[in-house]
């Protein structure tokens, strides 16, 4: 989101690689290399499978997937611009998709 996002406001919406419609399926892809992994979709299970995440295999790789809301990537500083100058919210974006893939 965070490279749309700048595309849209300082490179007159000249989009490159950011249609990201569909993400891999990192389950799998662990499964392959004989990784364990672990995936959080809700706010609520989050706590549990972080907690899985760091601290019961602390010598083996794990994979955690967390399912996360797409959303404006701020603060930023525009290019050239000083930090007093830095954007803190932006209410023109609207339209988000919450179930969209993170881009």
């Amino acid at each position: 989101m965070m490279v749309e996002y700048w595309q849209r406001l300082f490179h007159e919406e000249r989009y490159l690689a950011v249609t990201n419609t569909v993400n891999p399926n990192y389950g799998k892809l662990a499964d392959a290399f004989g990784i364990k992994n672990l995936y959080a979709d809700s706010e609520e299970g989050l706590a549990a499978v972080m907690h899985e995440f760091l601290f019961a295999d602390p010598d083996e790789p794990v994979v955690m997937h967390a399912r996360i809301e797409k959303t404006p990537c701020l603060p930023l500083v525009a290019p050239g611009k000083p930090l007093q100058e830095m954007i803190l919210e932006d209410t023109t974006y609207e339209g988000l998709d919450p179930g969209a893939a993170p881009s």
